[in-house]
């Protein structure tokens, strides 16, 4: 089943399916309980000191992870960012993949990309799975993307991938037009509190990386 709008996607079998992509901005109450959440864990590190203040976002991460698993969207999604040169080959893999059940419920690539001046153009090309806290088959549609030569092994200076809990996506849309939008983009909020997994740079295979006192580990997959 094919969807189109600012992207053009495919859908996999029945026992692949979670909710479409394309609905993804509407649970008006996930949003709003994810900016609630992450607002008072503002507040609350304010009013902790600078040594817990990793520890309150940990916790504020870990509540609404927590929401999010517990909500009919508990999916996230593999992000690959690919030049005009290779969007269509690498996204006529990944449909033919997704549609034969390989994948994840569903994936999609971005029609247009207007990059800002100076930057390369660059497609997003998303690959879903159906929940973020099933790590073994988040690593599962990792391997398959490796196995397709869709993130590189091993090459000089290759750049992991990441991946994003569809939680986090709700969330900005809650915070829209709000101050604690621009406060979520900060970087004491990035790696390692958002960021769950993370391909590995040889394409796969490492453990946890280290955990600094009170961050939780990034499963390198």
């Amino acid at each position: 089943t094919c969807f189109q709008a600012d992207w053009v996607g495919v859908r996999g079998p029945p026992g692949r399916q979670a909710r479409p992509p394309a609905q993804e901005g509407g649970t008006d109450a996930l949003a709003a309980d994810l900016a609630s959440i992450f607002t008072r864990g503002l507040a609350e590190e304010v009013a902790a000191s600078r040594h817990d203040g990793p520890s309150v976002r940990a916790a504020t991460i870990d509540a609404m992870l927590a929401r999010a698993a517990a909500s009919p969207d508990p999916g996230g999604k593999w992000v690959l960012a690919l030049p005009a040169d290779r969007v269509n080959a690498a996204w006529t893999t990944v449909a033919r993949l997704t549609a034969a059940g390989a994948l994840g419920p569903a994936a999609k690539v971005a029609t247009t990309d207007p990059p800002g001046p100076g930057i390369p153009q660059a497609y997003q090309l998303i690959v879903y799975t159906a929940r973020f806290d099933d790590a073994a088959d988040v690593r599962r549609v990792l391997d398959v993307l490796v196995a397709a030569s869709l993130v590189p092994r091993a090459a000089a200076g290759a750049r992991p991938i990441g991946y994003k809990v569809n939680a986090w996506t709700l969330l900005e849309l809650g915070l829209a037009g709000r101050a604690a939008l621009a406060e979520w983009g900060k970087p004491r909020w990035r790696a390692p509190f958002r960021t769950l997994y993370q391909s590995d740079r040889a394409g796969g295979g490492a453990g946890p990386a280290p955990a600094a006192a009170g961050k939780r580990p990034l499963l390198r997959v």
